[in-house]
């Protein structure tokens, strides 16, 4: 094989290995902007859900931890115990502010 025959050989693998190269940066260009995309969505995601973390624990039970609180103290109006654990108080006192309240209500909650 002669030189010139050598050096058509080396150019065309350059060019092919040039073409590669630019689909291949493209094909990571594409990526990279999905993965942007992506992470926004995530961090939306996570914030979503650390928002509706907060609400499930604002309006959790502060007797038993467990159930959603739906009762009220009236006339202090914190909302803080389930249905069984306001069946279960000896006195009507509220365990946030410890006031004696008049009546406790049922409220409810979408």
């Amino acid at each position: 094989m002669d030189s010139f025959a050598v050096l058509q050989a080396v150019s065309h693998d350059r060019s092919e290995l040039a073409a590669t190269y630019r689909h291949a940066n493209k094909e990571l260009c594409r990526l990279r902007a999905e993965l942007s995309e992506r992470t926004v969505q995530l961090l939306e995601l996570r914030q979503e859900f650390d928002r509706w973390r907060r609400r499930q624990v604002q309006n959790q039970c502060v007797v038993c931890l467990d159930a959603p609180a739906n009762m009220a103290f009236v006339p202090c109006g914190h909302l803080a115990v389930c249905e069984a654990c306001a069946g279960q108080l000896e006195r009507p006192i509220c365990p946030v502010c410890r006031q004696t309240s008049q009546s406790i209500l049922h409220i409810f909650v979408p």
